[in-house]
């Protein structure tokens, strides 16, 4: 786990406190307030795991309150499917294939300044179904490059923190961040982590979706894994090569007890205009029935560790 403060578990749900800062946490009696950074040191609470988010106190100024998330201890093998961009409309057209199939997926969201009110009404209803939102970023810029000609510093005041400014503003507080084009160094993956529990880059299929070792994760290992890197995956027909490929993958996850990511874009029939990366409606639920029949359990960004 990226944040630090864990403490004994009991059952399977931890709780984790989003808001580093005791002092502005203003629906606690501020005599609570001042010890609670004391309890927590010394691990005197008992009952779900707690942990606080390593942001600065200053990286959320327009957070009044804290707000609790739950933290699930992962025991079961898992896919965790993510969509990027803004195809908000044809998303919650597919609202109900996910629930058909028991699956909850994240959502990351780039240029959220410039969403409309309809756009905004679709993500709360994503994230009602269970679904996760979290950050692509304020204006999808590739963070190595961004660094390389300006500094980190800068593209944290201009691409990170007024992205997770007006998502903690309109109640969608990101626990996660994709990178575009999955350009990402040790040194931003270090800086992002100080703002986010969980990044994810990608990393190209070497062969074959299952012997592209980069991409899995161990389930003991998901809270120790800042990144996890995922593999493109836009396929068209349900007979796709990427398909096969994808449950051959799925079968690894069941033998090793094993985490895998996908990422792809819109949803959307082949025969339907829209942005140039997109996956198919028939293999998204090819892919999601076999995953079902596999007794795969579908993971957000949020629920990891």
């Amino acid at each position: 786990m990226n944040a630090l403060l864990g403490h004994t578990v009991f059952g399977r749900v931890q709780w984790r406190i989003v808001a580093p800062d005791f002092t502005r946490m203003r629906h606690v009696p501020s005599a609570v307030r001042r010890i609670l950074p004391w309890i927590f040191g010394l691990g005197l609470i008992s009952g779900p795991a707690l942990a606080v988010d390593p942001r600065p106190a200053n990286a959320t100024a327009q957070s009044a309150q804290a707000a609790v998330v739950p933290v699930g201890i992962l025991s079961e093998p898992g896919l965790l499917l993510t969509f990027d961009d803004r195809n908000l409309v044809n998303w919650e057209k597919q609202l109900p294939l996910f629930a058909k199939y028991g699956a909850h997926v994240t959502f990351f969201i780039d240029h959220f300044d410039a969403l409309t009110a309809e756009q905004l009404g679709i993500l709360r209803k994503l994230k009602k179904a269970g679904h996760a939102i979290g950050c692509h970023g304020l204006r999808h810029l590739k963070a190595v490059e961004y660094c390389e000609k300006n500094s980190v510093q800068k593209y944290l005041a201009d691409e990170i923190l007024p992205a997770i400014q007006r998502m903690e503003a309109a109640g969608f507080p990101p626990q996660a961040f994709a990178y575009p084009n999955s350009n990402h160094s040790g040194e931003t993956d270090q800086a992002l982590l100080k703002y986010f529990r969980h990044l994810r880059s990608g990393c190209r299929i070497e062969g074959a979706m299952d012997k592209t070792e980069g991409a899995f994760v161990k389930i003991a290992d998901a809270g120790k894994a800042g990144r996890l890197d995922g593999l493109s995956f836009h396929p068209k027909t349900k007979t796709d090569n990427l398909v096969v490929q994808a449950t051959k993958a799925i079968d690894r996850l069941k033998r090793n007890g094993e985490l895998l990511v996908l990422y792809a874009h819109d949803i959307r029939n082949v025969n339907e205009s829209g942005p140039k990366n997109f996956i198919a409606i028939e293999p998204l639920e090819e892919i999601l029935a076999y995953a079902q029949r596999a007794g795969i359990k579908f993971y957000t960004y949020d629920e990891l560790p």
